[in-house]
């Protein structure tokens, strides 16, 4: 997994956690799965609050797993050589 990160001060670090507790999305379980799926490209995003438990789930390797959807091969009335508009 390759991403970038930006590195701050500690003090303005502090001031950008203030801001973003309490806002947002919750990081939980079901927020966890979805953003282990794999990706190319996902716009930054910040949670406010996490799960009690989830990092320690995580760790245990207990965290709820992605639900990755299958590839669906043509199907006989698309041909083998057309796609599904």
């Amino acid at each position: 997994m390759g991403f970038k990160a930006q590195v701050l001060p500690p003090d303005q670090f502090a001031l950008w956690a203030q801001g973003a507790r309490g806002t947002g999305q919750a990081l939980d379980g079901r927020a966890f799965a979805e953003l282990s799926k794999p990706t190319s490209y996902v716009k930054p995003m910040t949670y406010g609050a996490v799960a009690p438990g989830l990092f320690d789930a995580i760790v245990a390797n207990r965290a709820p797993p992605p639900q990755i959807m299958p590839h669906n091969p043509p199907t006989s009335e698309q041909g083998a050589g057309q796609h599904a508009r």
